[in-house]
């Protein structure tokens, strides 16, 4: 059974709403603003709101998956308060006046800040850890094949395992901050178990084959 992914946002729909010039320029001003906030403060996965000129797309939706752990709790806390007072105010600057956004944000990472963020892979460790009885490569391979994985699938927050030519980066430290939901949960169920199979083999695909991550992560998503 597939996990339920609300739309959060629907821009087609609210532009819909009113054919008027004046709602179609407030809808666009208001939903301009708020894409550019979720989108500063690093809150959008997997989608972007904005073509390569800067304007926003028409056809935005943000669903569930594609708000971070804090831009979803934002949606729950702040984003209808916000959209409200936009409606009510007359301010010349109310689609700039993103102060309910911000304060909101800010309380909910402080509240985060508090809880313990503890490291889930610290590449550097592994290497040392590993450097007596094994050579630095395997350890580099895997963790490549690995970090590649969570990249590909829209895991990681806020943080770039590679340099711009693609090479890992060796100081990689990925925190539970630094992971959705779903990838916290891929490492609580299946890393470990994927990187002590790859440990374990002798074939030549071992850093490629990672069916073991990729039906961890299947069921993850499935399950209610």
């Amino acid at each position: 059974m597939n996990k339920p992914d609300p739309i959060l946002y629907d821009l087609p729909m609210l532009i819909a709403k009113n054919k008027t010039n004046l709602w179609q320029e407030h809808s666009t001003k208001t939903s301009t603003a708020l894409m550019r906030f979720l989108k500063k403060h690093d809150l959008l996965i997997g989608v972007e709101p904005f073509d390569e000129q800067g304007k926003l797309k028409t056809n935005t939706i943000i669903k569930k998956s594609n708000l971070t752990p804090d831009g979803l709790e934002l949606f729950k806390t702040a984003v209808d308060d916000w959209l409200a007072s936009v409606d009510k105010t007359t301010a010349a600057n109310k689609y700039q006046n993103v102060s309910r956004l911000e304060q909101g944000l800010a309380k909910i990472r402080e509240n985060k800040n508090k809880e313990v963020d503890f490291i889930v892979y610290d590449v550097a460790v592994s290497l040392a850890t590993n450097k007596i009885n094994q050579l630095p490569e395997p350890i580099i391979q895997s963790s490549i094949a690995l970090l590649v994985f969570l990249k590909q699938h829209q895991l990681l927050i806020g943080i770039e395992p590679f340099d711009k030519q693609g090479n890992l980066k060796t100081d990689t430290v990925i925190k539970k901050s630094n992971l959705t939901p779903d990838g916290l949960e891929l490492f609580k169920t299946a890393v470990d178990d994927w990187l002590a199979s790859v440990d374990k083999t002798t074939a030549t695909n071992k850093y490629q084959n990672v069916s073991r991550l990729e039906q961890a992560l299947a069921q993850i998503r499935e399950s209610d």
